[in-house]
């Protein structure tokens, strides 16, 4: 017989991802955060309950080493990822959002860096080369309300964030302790900007927005990025969440 179709999540499910590392290997951010191996839909270690808060989004290191979650108390959280799929605390929380929740978290591709979509209005830039003891970098400001979503190229060289003020905005951060702002935001969609992607393969940077559309921006001048056709229509309600395959397609 064939496994459920879905896992049984503490909660209402906020964020998903799986290990770049481990096969199979999936975090679920609900009222808890739990590891699951995914093909077998069970459970892996022990849930990681924080009393008064749950998490709002999580990443693994490109490694799978460690797992990077941002909980609704504004506040980021490592844990080492065991061979046995439990989650080990890294050290203390880093306060990163001053007011509300960090409603998602990234991880650079290097793996040094973590960014924090933060309820303050703000963009947080970690480094986490030792991931008991993160350091704060930089705070990225410009927007007018939540941010959502935050993404790195695969290059690790540029961060894009969206935002509840319909933008998204774009940064060089070759040097991630001096970001630099590139041009001005990006504009088009109608309501909150819950989810942005950069293609891993073409200059292409998307967004979904909860105008229930996709957009799309060429980036081969991340100044000057231009908007590429007409959004993507299909979708019924809000665009949470949006990838691109391993191949650009």
């Amino acid at each position: 017989a064939l496994p459920p179709a879905g896992l049984a999540a503490d909660g209402l499910v906020n964020g998903v991802t799986f290990s770049t590392a481990v096969p199979d290997e999936l975090a679920v951010a609900s009222g808890d955060l739990q590891l699951w191996d995914a093909s077998r839909h069970q459970p892996l270690g022990p849930a990681v309950t924080v009393a008064g808060t749950s998490p709002g989004g999580a990443a693994f290191s490109p490694s799978g080493s460690v797992l990077a979650a941002g909980f609704l108390d504004g506040t980021l959280r490592l844990y080492r990822v065991t061979a046995a799929g439990a989650l080990v605390s890294e050290g203390p929380p880093r306060q990163a959002s001053a007011t509300g929740y960090v409603e998602n978290v990234a991880y650079s591709p290097d793996g040094r860096l973590v960014a924090t979509a933060d309820d303050d209005d703000t963009v947080g830039l970690w480094n986490v080369a030792d991931p008991a003891r993160p350091r704060q970098l930089a705070t990225l400001r410009g927007f007018g309300s939540y941010v959502f979503s935050v993404a790195f190229n695969r290059a690790g060289t540029m961060l894009a964030a969206g935002s509840a003020d319909h933008t998204v905005r774009l940064w060089n951060i070759a040097d991630p302790a001096h970001p630099r702002l590139l041009g001005g935001p990006l504009t088009g969609p109608a309501n909150t900007v819950y989810s942005v992607a950069f293609d891993p393969v073409r200059p292409v940077l998307a967004a979904g927005s909860a105008d229930r559309t996709v957009w799309l921006w060429n980036i081969a001048d991340p100044a000057h990025p231009r908007r590429l056709g007409r959004p993507l229509t299909g979708p019924a309600s809000y665009v949470y969440s949006i990838a691109f395959s391993p191949g650009g397609d």
